[in-house]
């Protein structure tokens, strides 16, 4: 990812792999990708660029409600937006800015891999289920960051009990 910036490495290589290694296997399946919760684009771009030529819907509001000070200093939709412009695959990413229920409220196709990362309350995650899962072709990918967040971990068990799976703070479940 030359010339691009990421200032939070919130997410570990090995975890960025199992990410891009669950939505490649993906390729081939009707639907687009998504990812809510963008930040600075440290998954969705990898994502992207195993996904070509399919579409990576990027939803995020950029408001930073989640995120420590020290990451909100900062405009990190305009570091997103560099990052895009510096990406060496071709683009294939369709940025929402907005919050999640907006742009659902504006799209509704069907979706072959889905990675959520944003507002990590046990609502807002169980929300972001409860939309995405209908709408996940069969095969397809439904996964997310930081399980070990209690919120998140709880929303997750919650939809999905014991028939997840999990690596690092990445969880998953197969349509």
């Amino acid at each position: 990812m030359t010339g691009q910036r990421f200032d939070e490495q919130w997410i570990s290589a090995a975890q960025l792999a199992m990410t891009t290694d669950l939505a490649a296997g993906t390729n081939g399946l009707r639907g687009d990708a998504v990812e809510i919760g963008v930040h600075q684009g440290r998954s969705a771009l990898p994502v992207a660029a195993v996904i070509w030529p399919g579409r990576l819907h990027a939803v995020d509001d950029w408001s930073g409600l989640d995120l420590p000070p020290d990451a909100t200093a900062r405009d990190n939709h305009a570091i997103w937006l560099a990052n895009v412009a510096a990406s060496p695959a071709p683009v294939n990413i369709t940025t929402w800015r907005m919050e999640w229920r907006d742009w659902a409220g504006r799209w509704a196709g069907p979706v072959r891999f889905a990675h959520i990362d944003a507002h990590h309350t046990t609502k807002e995650v169980a929300d972001q289920i409860a939309y995405l899962w209908p709408r996940m072709v069969p095969g397809g990918v439904l996964a997310g960051d930081d399980y070990g967040k209690p919120p998140v971990g709880q929303a997750v068990r919650d939809a999905f009990g014991s028939s997840l799976h999990v690596y690092e703070d990445l969880w998953w479940f197969h349509a």
